[in-house]
């Protein structure tokens, strides 16, 4: 394998990009990268089962929903930290502070999978909102609505999801000063 000195930047064309000298100052053939660098063997997996893109070129297995960033990403982190707020604050106060979940859906998964149907549930809900959001908001843009409806129901979801959550924790305020009282 050819090395340069680190003195002397290695020509462009022929660096990963990965600073002056490529990968840790040895140069790199264009497109290649230098980790990446084993290839599939006549009988591999890839070679056996091409992806359906490779099967029919010009045509993407996934649609462009799923191939592009998404359109609200801070508003999503707020509902995906609030929902995970949920689950804990949900398992706190069912497992220490001796409450039932009022939810029967959410109630009748604790039933079925512990604390991972309450999870597995959670997470599903997840899906279908952020899938709504992007959806509708998709639509919106194609439409050209003056308004993000998409936006709005991130934002609301946030607002509808955080409901429980200040209940929780004003339910576990209560009980906590109840227990210094007690004492």
């Amino acid at each position: 394998m050819m090395t340069t000195p680190r003195s002397t930047p290695a020509d462009p064309a022929t660096t990963s990009g990965i600073g002056a000298g490529g990968f840790g100052g040895r140069p790199t053939p264009a497109g290649h990268h230098p980790i990446e660098s084993h290839s599939e063997p006549a009988g591999s997996h890839a070679a056996r089962f091409p992806t359906p893109s490779a099967a029919l070129p010009g045509l993407s297995p996934w649609p462009e929903l799923f191939r592009r960033p998404v359109r609200y990403p801070n508003a999503y982190c707020w509902y995906v930290l609030v929902c995970a707020l949920d689950l804990m604050l949900t398992n706190t106060v069912i497992h220490h502070a001796g409450a039932i979940e009022v939810n029967r859906i959410a109630a009748r998964a604790i039933e079925l999978g512990d604390f991972w149907g309450l999870i597995g549930l959670k997470v599903c809900t997840m899906i279908v909102v952020l899938l709504a959001c992007e959806l509708i908001g998709e639509a919106c843009v194609r439409k050209g609505h003056p308004r993000d409806t998409g936006l709005k129901l991130a934002e609301w979801a946030v607002a509808i999801s955080a409901i429980p959550v200040v209940l929780t924790l004003l339910q576990l305020a209560f009980v906590a000063a109840a227990n210094l009282m007690l004492s």
